[in-house]
């Protein structure tokens, strides 16, 4: 058995935070973390600095043998503090099973709160929900999935108007508040010749129906990033946008149903929010959520990964957390060996040095 902290830094957390989700690169892991992991990362354990008090987690990848990559996901039950280093204990033995996903320290319970996730790390083929709710998106015309700075992501194409993208059915019937997010990387430059390819998008039925959309666009001789919410008639929030083609962004699209208001983030950062109707209802049967499409009938011209729907409007200090964690995943937390076994003790009290000795900050 080894063991090893993740020491998460206080000032990268924007606010105290409840059950939030932390992303860890395990390429960000020390080397002794790789001599010990099972292939494929099943035996790996998480925990709170006492030692005892074990975290749900969904081990995405884990690839051994001196490629030494993959993508953990870790519920941090409880706060993830904003004032002091909040540590994780990951625990390794190289011969354990992987938890069922619906075990209590199992996938599904990483994921609570959420309709849907796509980590979009398939090899090929239709991309996987992980929480549970089965809402498989459909890979009709055999998107390519390639690397991605948070392991693998999807890629549209190169293509301007892609002819079909990813879709699922029954992922909402009626309005609630929800959030959207994806991460993407535009594989051309925004032009008048793009149109509008959509990234991520909720159904839209009629003028009776609604849609929630998140759209790179060209807008008369500048390209901006759009956040649309259909119904009779359409409510818009938009931010100028760069054409960089080299940059990876984090979008959400928020929709607050007792508020009556759509906002956007790119990059953690707020840039408009709108008020909008409370009338209409989704409509996921007669037109599916799309991964990479649009009802204006262009398609994503960009790499996608990380595609999430949350079932409520999360806050503006969560969103700039995610974006924090997704983003740099090595400056949101140290890593460290444990020389001493903790987990396993208790009475809570660590016996080790844990990593850097910052890790102990507040403890």
């Amino acid at each position: 058995m080894a063991q090893f902290s993740v020491t998460i830094d206080k000032t990268k957390v924007t606010a105290d935070q409840t059950d939030f989700p932390v992303y860890i690169n395990l390429a960000d892991m020390p080397a002794g973390f790789w001599s010990v992991v099972a292939s494929g990362g099943g035996d790996i354990r998480c925990y709170k600095i006492d030692g005892t008090t074990e975290l749900p987690r969904e081990v995405v990848s884990c690839v051994t043998g001196g490629t030494n990559t993959g993508e953990l996901h870790v519920k941090y039950t409880g706060t993830l503090s904003a004032s002091v280093n909040t540590v994780i204990i990951i625990d390794v033995d190289g011969v354990r099973s992987d938890y069922s996903v619906s075990a209590t320290f199992g996938r599904n319970n990483v994921w609570t709160g959420y309709r849907a996730i796509y980590h979009l790390n398939e090899a090929s083929g239709n991309a996987n929900d992980a929480t549970g709710n089965a809402l498989t998106l459909t890979n009709t015309t055999s998107k390519s999935y390639v690397a991605s700075p948070m392991g693998r992501g999807i890629d549209m194409g190169s293509s301007i108007r892609n002819t079909t993208e990813l879709t699922t059915t029954g992922i909402l019937t009626s309005i609630g508040n929800l959030t959207m997010s994806v991460r993407f990387k535009m594989n051309l430059a925004l032009s008048v010749s793009n149109g509008d390819p959509g990234l991520f998008i909720l159904p839209y039925a009629n003028a009776s129906g609604m849609a929630v959309a998140m759209i790179p666009q060209w807008n008369g001789g500048s390209p901006r990033i759009a956040i649309i919410r259909r119904t009779a008639s359409d409510a818009t929030a938009f931010t100028s946008f760069g054409n960089d083609t080299t940059l990876w962004h984090n979008l959400h699209a928020v929709y607050d149903n007792g508020g009556n208001t759509i906002s956007g983030y790119l990059d953690g950062v707020a840039f408009s929010t709108t008020a909008v109707a409370s009338s209409g209802t989704f409509n996921a049967t007669a037109y599916p959520i799309s991964l990479g499409g649009s009802f204006m009938s262009s398609n994503a011209t960009a790499i996608l990964d990380e595609a999430r729907v949350s079932n409520s409007a999360i806050s503006s200090t969560w969103i700039s957390t995610e974006y924090n964690n997704q983003n740099s995943s090595s400056t949101f937390y140290a890593t460290g060996t444990i020389a001493t076994a903790i987990v396993g003790l208790n009475d809570g009290v660590p016996t080790a040095s844990i990593g850097r000795r910052v890790s102990m900050v507040g403890y």
